[in-house]
Order: C-alpha cells, then structure tokens, then sequence
C-alpha cells in the first residue's frame, strides 16, 4: 500500500511542478537510459545517427543490381539453353510479338493456350468467361448495365 502512496504522490507532484512552470532537468539526459536513435521511414530504410543517406543509397543500389543481374542470368539461361521445349517456347513467344493482332485474335490466342489439362476458354470468373472480353461482348454487357442504372435511378 506504501508503493502505491508514494506513485501516488509523485504522479501529483510532478502535474504541480508542471503547472507551476518548473522544468525536470534530467529529462533529456540520455545517459545510463536505453535509446533509440533510428529514424524509420515510409519506404522502408531505417537510418542510425552513424549511418549516411550516402552508405544507405549505395546499399539499396547494390541489391537492386544484384536482382536485376540474377534475372537477366536466369533468363539467358533459358534462352541458350540445349532443351528443346525452352527453345520451342521462346520461337512461339517471339514469333507471337512479330504478329499483328487485334484485341480479339488475342483473347482467341489466349482460349487456346493449353498448360497441362486447363484451356484458356475454360477459364471462368463467376459467369464472366474469357468470350465476355470480346468487344461485342463487353459493348453488350455495358449497356446492360448503364440501361439497369437508368431503370432503378428513380428507385
């Protein structure tokens, strides 16, 4: 019961200190208390009074690079690679990029792509298909929909 009067007392009289303008002069005085002196920020880097924005820029650049470079490896790889099905995937993809197509020849490409036992047409959202992305199709569906926003305005 004595630890609770004295906190009590305390708790008071510093709010009495505090009103009659007295200053607690060991209030910024760091030593011997634990500190943390980073500064966190909204992108992620997390800044120490010795470290530089210098040393933090080059770090973040040298992961970047590290990536960019593993990826390129990786992909070249493949490219160069002696398996045929590596090389037959990469002559249908740049022989897909040279074609001239229109919106829908592309969603036609896209429902006859095969990977394992599932078709591109067989792909479903719901009741949205991937022929409901066929501009006909969207044309329709949108004036359906503006025509249901007409009708129940006045509901």
């Amino acid at each position: 019961m004595s630890s609770y009067r004295s906190a009590y007392e305390n708790y008071y009289k510093n709010i009495n200190n505090a009103a009659k303008g007295k200053k607690d002069n060991n209030k910024y005085f760091t030593l011997g208390k634990k500190t943390d002196n980073s500064i966190s920020s909204k992108h992620g880097i997390n800044l120490k009074d010795n470290d530089t924005m210098r040393n933090t820029l080059i770090k973040r650049i040298i992961q970047e690079l590290t990536g960019a470079t593993m990826l390129l490896i990786f992909f070249a790889s493949l490219k160069y690679s002696p398996s045929t099905q590596f090389n037959e995937m990469h002559i249908k993809c740049k022989q897909t990029l040279e074609q001239k197509l229109t919106y829908n020849e592309y969603i036609d490409a896209f429902n006859t792509i095969q990977i394992g036992n599932i078709t591109g047409k067989d792909l479903s959202i719901g009741n949205f298909t991937t022929e409901d992305l066929k501009i006909e199709n969207l044309k329709i569906k949108a004036s359906n929909f503006m025509d249901y926003i007409k009708n129940n305005r006045n509901s």
